[in-house]
């Protein structure tokens, strides 16, 4: 008996394998050039163009308290809101009131702990953004900026 030998691949399949990868290499260098992202730089550029200058609107001062079972806990905020630069400073000032109210109202549903390490200004910031979205609701609050956070 003779050893058998190993099947033999024809050189037909080899190369039609070898020219089905290289299509697929084709069709995905083709789709990138195609469909080739922004870069961050391009995009900052086009949103400085449609956007012009944001309009700032300071919050009054706010002071919260909070009790973590052992301590009385004090914190101090002051913060301003971003705004798409169509909105005018003069539509939002009457309701600055009722936004200091509604941030308050929210904040004393917090824990100390939450607000504690470098997570806690971000926790503010979603909350105040949130809040302050609700009271200006067709008006868009682009960011929440903390001038001044003080925990004692």
């Amino acid at each position: 008996m003779e050893p058998a030998t190993p099947p033999r691949i024809d050189g037909r399949i080899f190369l039609i394998l070898s020219a089905l990868l290289i299509a697929l290499a084709g069709a995905g260098t083709g789709g990138m050039l195609i469909l080739k992202p922004a870069t961050a730089h391009t995009a900052r550029q086009a949103d400085r163009a449609v956007t012009g200058v944001a309009t700032y609107i300071p919050l009054p001062a706010m002071s919260v308290s909070f009790n973590d079972g052992m301590r009385q806990r004090d914190l101090q905020l002051r913060l301003v809101l971003e705004m798409d630069p169509g909105v005018q400073a003069k539509l939002v000032e009457p309701l600055i009131p009722r936004i200091a109210d509604a941030v308050s109202v929210r904040m004393q549903e917090f824990e100390a702990a939450e607000l504690r390490g470098s997570d806690g200004p971000l926790f503010i910031k979603d909350a105040v953004r949130y809040t302050a979205g609700k009271v200006l609701r067709p008006l868009p609050v682009r960011q929440v900026l903390i001038q001044d956070m003080l925990m004692r």
